[in-house]
């Protein structure tokens, strides 16, 4: 128990770890043509990738119960708050208005969560049922 504890907050930690970097990573990049092609890496390769395999990790070992599949909305909204505390804040300061985080990036993070964590579930009970054969 205490190793599958330690091993959830290790997941935890660097998925917001990975999250974190890649914003701090922004803001010290984040002069012309560096910024916005470093924007579309994480936006479309980094993020993806973190929070579909977080969401996989989680549906396979089963972690948190049926409180696993909350791990989608949350990533689904870490994934939209990016680009609002990357790209849209440099905006919010050049034009000194707030603009709102980007919401129709929600459904492709949710997308991206929910197959991970449905995909991990489904690789899970196909070796469980192999097993049990």
């Amino acid at each position: 128990k205490s190793n599958e504890r330690r091993s959830k907050l290790m997941l935890i930690l660097v998925t917001l770890g990975i999250w974190a970097l890649s914003v701090l990573i922004f803001w010290l990049v984040h002069s012309g043509a560096d910024a916005m092609a470093y924007s579309l890496t994480v936006s479309w390769v980094v993020l993806p990738v973190l929070f579909f395999a977080a969401a996989f990790i989680i549906g396979y070992r089963d972690w948190f119960g049926r409180w696993k599949w909350l791990a989608a909305p949350l990533f689904s909204a870490m994934y939209a708050m990016t680009g609002y505390v990357t790209t849209a804040a440099v905006e919010d300061m050049m034009v000194r208005t707030v603009l709102w985080p980007d919401f129709a990036k929600l459904p492709i993070g949710l997308v991206i969560s929910l197959a991970g964590l449905g995909i991990g579930v489904w690789v899970k009970r196909r070796q469980s049922d192999a097993a049990a054969q």
